[in-house]
């Protein structure tokens, strides 16, 4: 073994030690914790849906707007598309069913980007981080769905 190797083990416990930034790599999963994330609780959501079911009302993202800009021009040119809730494409919608799971989603005509299907791919791997996205509690039933 020559010194270059030596040196190298000495400072490192195996050769094939991620590289920082890599998903396996220690600071990766120190970003991954729970407690390294915002500590906005739920009572935003249920506050938002609280006044939604009071004012007979649906939701809409004052930052994510059901509009062409949104998505993007490039989207708006490529194929036609259209804004839909839940019962609108299917008469009894479930939001998940028997939990979340990585294989959940694909990558494919309508969801191009790597990027979010890594994303929502990975954040379904952790489940207390999936419900700091997405609250347990929400559900598409009548009464109940804003």
């Amino acid at each position: 073994m020559d010194q270059q190797q030596l040196s190298f083990q000495q400072q490192s416990q195996s050769p094939w030690e991620p590289f920082p930034g890599s998903y396996d790599s220690p600071a990766f999963q120190r970003r991954m914790q729970p407690e390294s994330f915002s500590t906005q609780t739920s009572e935003d959501y249920a506050s938002l849906k609280a006044a939604c079911l009071r004012d007979g009302r649906l939701y809409e993202d004052p930052d994510f707007g059901a509009e062409s800009s949104t998505i993007g021009p490039e989207y708006t040119i490529s194929r036609p598309y259209a804004w839909k809730r839940p019962k609108e494409l299917v008469s009894d919608p479930k939001f998940l069913v028997a939990g979340a799971s990585r294989f959940d989603i694909a990558q494919g005509d309508y969801i191009g980007d790597c990027w979010f299907v890594a994303s929502a791919a990975l954040l379904a791997t952790k489940p207390e981080l999936f419900e700091r996205v997405v609250p347990p509690e929400q559900t598409f039933e009548d009464g109940d769905y804003a």
